[in-house]
């Protein structure tokens, strides 16, 4: 282990160990210990929430430490359990980037896929809001239907088109629902937009024929 991986870890250790007060003479590094709230502390502080509650089932896999001793760790423990676990996504990631991580989970994305659709994501979202609204998404059709400057795509496919997209009515397209529409229309060897909304038509026409 190098010694910058030992100094970075004691940093860690030290502002969460407490000593146990035997002896006048006791070190954090030799002496000290890490209790369990001390732990959910340290957790909390390395994934970047509040309480260890705001933690995902999977992420609360990083406190599996605490099967294994009955009430403290140690500098060495530490060591062991943080090198074990210093690369994985939910030590190393902000909440919300483990959020849009656990979209792309669901959602059968890799980590890169799921980087490239947020990327999108925000590029639409021009007012960095958070959401795609339908002033947003009509511009977003527009872009990746490849309208000329001239030409603007009529109200009432856009408006199709938005009720396929924002599929819990909800007035703002969120990230799961934009990746969901996109891979449909606009990734490679995906339907083509204006072909599905026809379809969509004759689909009704044959309906009200057949009343």
């Amino acid at each position: 282990m190098s010694f910058d991986t030992v100094k970075s870890n004691a940093e860690i250790f030290c502002r969460f160990a407490t000593l146990p007060g035997l002896d006048e003479n006791e070190d954090i590094l030799w002496d000290g210990v890490l209790d369990e709230d001390a732990m959910i502390d340290l957790v909390c502080a390395l994934t970047g929430v509040s309480s260890i509650d705001d933690l995902t089932p999977e992420m609360q896999q990083v406190m599996a430490i605490s099967e294994r001793i009955e009430r403290h760790i140690d500098f060495c423990e530490f060591t062991s359990w943080y090198c074990n676990r210093a690369f994985l996504e939910y030590v190393n990631l902000t909440k919300d980037q483990l959020e849009v991580r656990e979209i792309g989970h669901r959602l059968g994305l890799t980590p890169a896929e799921i980087d490239h659709y947020k990327a999108l994501y925000d590029k639409y979202d021009t007012d960095g809001s958070g959401g795609i609204d339908l002033d947003e998404f009509r511009e977003l059709m527009h872009i990746c239907m490849r309208c000329p400057k001239t030409m603007r795509i009529p109200e009432t496919r856009i408006m199709h088109f938005w009720a396929e997209c924002d599929a819990d009515s909800s007035g703002i397209v969120d990230l799961r629902e934009f990746i969901t529409f996109y891979k449909k229309y606009f990734d490679v060897e995906a339907e083509d937009p204006e072909e599905d909304f026809y379809r969509g038509v004759r689909d009704t026409s044959k309906v009200l024929r057949d009343l």
